[in-house]
């Protein structure tokens, strides 16, 4: 076999699913490889009726929106023109880098799925069936969570929406609610969804303030509510919710309204098999109750990637999992230490901040302090309330931090002002070490307690960093001293 053949088999043989194929078939298959080169920018996939293979690069998969789907590495396969029935919104792309692709036909795949099943079973006539096939595993296994997180959220719509035009009343609109029997409706123009209106806002925004319910319903609704689109997983509408910390989100199928779905109705569809640890993490009322739950969640992550959940979407909801840990870990500090003394945010830094957490990361947190802080009278409890968090994410797996970047290092556990001049310092002297500060803490996001303080920090850093270009300068320079990536994000 000639040097170049023999150098495309080597690499295939070790690639998932050509490890399954026969001697005779691997020796056989570079005969049938093609060889394209893309340019960085360069439109992909170059042609239909192809499985391509990256040999070398990157490129990006985008659905009809523009949203990433998708991001392909060295090795990584791509076969949506291969199947029967495509049923993919993630069919066209680009390389960000350039690239160095294999391509095999169709045809010559068909050939290769007949002659080995076990090769075949990588592929499916189509994304859904491959999907099913997930889910249909998982749901026969000890642990059937994900395959209720693969199921498409216009399948538990039952109902038609319950709608009321702009401009009735407030009155008018609970009598329907209360005829209706629902917790919530949508206020619409026409044809747009204009806001939405929950029990809560009835309590809240008409009877605790004395209106007379007179008014129109526009006073007192959200305005341009966040919607998800039917064909989304049942994971993302939970990830949304938990993230966005609300209960009611309205579907849509191309942008035209069909139905409301509620964290009850997620509960609903789960509660028959645990699907989501995050309800176990509610009801924890010890340490270890959190442990235990804790001790599933590298299995999840495990049959996620399994399941082709995306690496995005896997990060999203193991974060999200973090966080839902993290306020129980508060509320229990918090029942054993008495309320805080004064206002505080807790904030999470490094992969839970940016939503990329897996099961193994260690934890990056901090404490946001009211400026009323007087460190006297006020610190031994913050310590405190750290110190139980800190080791009870530890004991969940969420180990210490190498570089004691946490809460319980007196350092990262100050008042809104002291953060600001943090900032501020940084950005106004960007030596080595402020270059190092700032991309740990870049990423802050408050999990939970008086988020409202993280707004003025957050300003600060915002107009602080957008006003100095040396800063800026440093810090490009600092991003391009690190080599980037060769796997699967390429960035």
């Amino acid at each position: 076999m000639e040097v170049e053949l023999l150098e495309i088999r080597q690499f295939l043989a070790q690639r998932n699913p050509f490890v399954y194929l026969d001697e005779s078939l691997l020796d056989e298959l570079p005969g049938h490889i093609e060889i394209r080169y893309l340019r960085r920018g360069s439109a992909f996939p170059p042609r239909d009726g192809f499985l391509y293979v990256v040999r070398s690069g990157a490129i990006e998969i985008y659905d009809a929106a523009d949203e990433l789907c998708e991001k392909l590495g060295e090795g990584d396969l791509y076969s949506v023109s291969c199947q029967l029935v495509n049923l993919s919104q993630c069919d066209r792309g680009e390389a960000t880098e350039d690239s160095l692709l294999y391509m095999l036909s169709c045809e010559r795949l068909k050939a290769l799925c007949r002659a080995s099943p076990s090769f075949s079973e990588h592929f499916s006539a189509s994304v859904k069936e491959r999907l099913k096939a997930a889910a249909t595993i998982l749901h026969e296994s000890d642990d059937p969570s994900v395959a209720t997180m693969m199921v498409e959220v216009g399948s538990l719509i039952r109902k038609p929406p319950i709608t009321v035009e702009s401009g009735m009343t407030i009155r008018q609109t609970a009598a329907l609610m209360s005829n209706k029997d629902v917790s919530s409706v949508m206020v619409m123009q026409g044809e747009d969804l204009v806001g939405l209106v929950t029990d809560r806002d009835l309590r809240k925004r008409c009877v605790a303030i004395g209106l007379t319910g007179a008014e129109p319903i526009d006073q007192i609704m959200t305005l341009e509510p966040k919607t998800i689109e039917a064909s989304s997983l049942t994971v993302q509408a939970l990830m949304t919710m938990t993230r966005m910390r609300f209960h009611h989100l309205p579907v849509t199928r191309q942008g035209k309204l069909i139905g409301m779905i509620t964290a009850t109705d997620l509960a609903n569809h789960q509660s028959a098999n645990s699907a989501y640890l995050a309800a176990d993490v509610r009801k924890a009322k010890t340490v270890h109750d959190l442990v235990e739950v804790s001790k599933r969640l590298p299995n999840l992550h495990l049959r996620l990637a399994n399941a082709s959940v995306t690496a995005r979407h896997i990060g999203e909801a193991v974060s999200c999992l973090t966080d839902a840990i993290t306020g129980r870990l508060l509320s229990m500090a918090e029942d054993e230490l008495g309320p805080p003394p004064v206002p505080y945010a807790w904030m999470a830094g490094g992969s839970q901040a940016r939503h990329e957490q897996s099961s193994h990361s260690d934890q990056d947190n901090a404490l946001l302090l009211s400026d009323d802080f007087n460190k006297e009278a006020h610190d031994a409890y913050f310590a405190a309330l750290a110190k139980f968090v800190s080791d009870g994410l530890n004991d969940c797996g969420f180990v210490y931090c190498p570089g004691n970047a946490m809460a319980t290092n007196p350092e990262w556990r100050q008042p809104l002002k002291v953060w600001q001049g943090y900032f501020s310092r940084w950005i106004e002297s960007p030596t080595p070490m402020s270059m190092m500060l700032s991309s740990i803490f870049f990423d802050l996001r408050p999990v939970t307690g008086a988020v409202d303080l993280f707004v003025p920090l957050q300003q600060t850093i915002l107009k602080k960093s957008q006003e100095n270009r040396i800063f800026l300068a440093y810090m490009m320079a600092n991003a391009m001293q690190h080599r980037p990536p060769l796997g699967f994000f390429r960035q």
